[in-house]
């Protein structure tokens, strides 16, 4: 849904065009690209922690999977974004964490 969207869907699709417009800004908000990583655990923090998603669904939603060892399914991501994070804090060591968070820092 996200990511690559072709220049005819954007040229002619207005919601398309509006919703690559919010990830081009998120992404633009961030000194390093993490969306692109292998890491999940990078991709799985990140992602849940940026209102906006910026990655591929299938991407975020792999990575959620492959952290938590569970199927997680996107209405549960767009209902309970706080409780994915405790779930994640606690699959995720502290100095993890702080090289996760250094990696998707903010400009």
């Amino acid at each position: 849904m996200f990511g690559e969207i072709p220049f005819e869907v954007l040229w002619w699709n207005k919601e398309d065009n509006v919703k690559a417009a919010k990830v081009c800004k998120a992404r633009d908000a961030y000194y390093n690209p993490w969306w692109e990583s292998n890491n999940p655990k990078v991709l799985a923090w990140a992602q849940t922690q940026e209102p906006v998603l910026v990655m591929p669904r299938e991407k975020y939603l792999y990575a959620l999977f492959t952290v938590l060892k569970r199927e997680v399914s996107i209405q549960e991501v767009e209902q309970n974004s706080p409780g994915l994070m405790r779930e994640l804090m606690k699959m995720v060591t502290i100095n993890q964490a702080v090289d996760i968070e250094n990696l998707c820092r903010l400009k």
